[in-house]
This record gives C-alpha cells, structure tokens and sequence, in this order.
C-alpha cells in the first residue's frame, strides 16, 4: 500500500493498535534495485523484479498482481542471462520470458525498513506488516487469519494508504511509440537510447 506522503510510523502503529498489539522490531535500510531487460520484458509481460539487499543479504523479489516470489541471489552479477540466476522457482519464472535478453540494473532506491508483528487478544501473531519508509506498507496474514489481515488494511485505509502491487513499481515505459515495421535502425536505436534517458 503506497501513500501519497511520507509514511509517519508511529501513526501506523498507533493504528495498528486500535485492535492488535503491535510489536515493531528494528528499523534496517534496505537497498531495492529495479531489474528488466533492455526492452522491458518483464514489465510487458506484468512482471516487477527487484534485486533487495538489507544488512548484506541479497534476494530477488519478483511480483506480479496477484503473489510475489522471492530467492535468495547468491553471487549474482549484472548483466545476468536467466541461466546466471539462482535454481528455483524465480528462475522458472523468469527464463521463458527473459529469452535470450540478460537483466540489466534500470536503478535503486535505498529505503528503511522495519517490520511489525501484530498480535491477537491470545497474544499470537496474525499478521506481518512491513513498513517501507517513506511511503509503502506491506501487509500479510498469516495463514487462517485473513480476516485480521483486511483489518488491518481498513485500519490503515485511514492513514490515506491505498492498494497496489506486491512489489515496488519499476520505472515507467517510455512514453513514446516504438518506431514501425519499416523504420530505419537508427529509429530504433534513438528509442532505445531514450528509454534508458527515461
């Protein structure tokens, strides 16, 4: 859930704390890289994917609208083929789309993260939020306790938070038209060249 503002985290927990009791854990920055190929096949295809590093640990997060797979990313290096990514089910997903095109890095954003536990009138834990400042907040319930996990949501509605996407967006497309079928290549190379500008 993105806001339109910068995030106050004690607002959201004193939201949060309407219903559950909140237990925040400490605040870590976080490094979130957008990864696509040249030509923003993932992007086209309705996939996100992020190369997330906190505290050293590395991991590919991609996302699509309805889940969000993650893996650890080992040694990985940039330009990446999907033959260079982690075994497992990322790179199942990826492969058939990336083709022959390798990842390259499109850009990062250092944010700050810190997640939220929240907790049941049994004291056991229902839900998982994470607050990504400045300006998004994840919410996920634990298996069984979904209800508690729209509560949240609504709790949050007040803070002017609204839906979105599993994971951080990656970069507009360019806003300008791919050239024709009987361009010549210098067409093509301008596009490309102002997709990256982009």
């Amino acid at each position: 859930m993105p806001t339109d503002g910068a995030l106050d985290p004690t607002a959201v927990n004193a939201a949060l704390a309407e219903r559950f009791r909140v237990e925040a854990h400490t605040r870590r920055a976080v490094q979130v890289r957008s990864l696509d190929t040249f030509d923003r096949r993932l992007a086209r295809a309705g996939l996100t994917l992020h190369l997330r590093t906190t505290g050293g640990e590395a991991e590919l997060v991609l996302a699509d609208e309805e889940r969000e797979l993650s893996a650890p990313a080992g040694r990985l290096r940039l330009p990446a083929l999907a033959a260079g990514l982690p075994a497992g089910p990322v790179r199942d997903r990826l492969a058939p789309v990336l083709d022959i095109r390798a990842l390259m890095d499109l850009g990062a954003q250092r944010r700050h993260r810190r997640h939220v536990d929240l907790r049941n009138g049994d004291d056991k834990i229902v839900v998982r939020v994470t607050v990504d400042e400045p300006d998004q907040v994840r919410v996920a319930p634990l298996r069984g306790y979904d209800s508690d996990g729209q509560t949240a949501l609504r709790l949050l509605g007040g803070l002017g938070l609204r839906e979105a996407s599993p994971a951080v967006r990656a970069p507009d497309e360019p806003a300008d038209e791919s050239p024709g079928p009987g361009a010549p290549a210098t067409a093509y190379v301008a596009h490309v060249l102002r997709g990256f500008l982009d």
